[in-house]
């Protein structure tokens, strides 16, 4: 016969035990979100490397990869904080303040 140990269950915790720290807890989509800002940054930062090993001019490498970095970062910001936290698509949003009043 075998002796099962107790489950120390919280108050914050399911019926899995208790509540795993934040640090620890990740989304299950949250990687997949940041694929497409990825593939702009690195898309980006490819076409630059390429003009500025065909031409010799470092603008093309300065100029290209700042607007690649700037893109990718901003799209990748957008989906893991504004997309997520507002719980409403743009169009929702828009609707609830053009709705006529009376």
């Amino acid at each position: 016969m075998t002796i099962k140990e107790p489950t120390i269950h919280s108050a914050r915790g399911s019926e899995n035990g208790p509540a795993k720290p934040r640090a620890l807890h990740t989304e299950p989509g949250r990687l997949n979100k940041l694929r497409v800002p990825a593939a702009l940054l690195l898309i980006f930062w490819a076409v630059a490397i390429t003009l500025w090993r065909r031409t010799g001019m470092i603008f093309f490498l300065f100029d290209i990869g700042y607007i690649g970095t700037s893109l990718g970062v901003g799209t990748g910001l957008y989906a893991l904080t504004l997309s997520s936290s507002w719980g409403l698509d743009m169009g929702a949003h828009e609707r609830l303040q053009l709705r006529p009043r009376g």
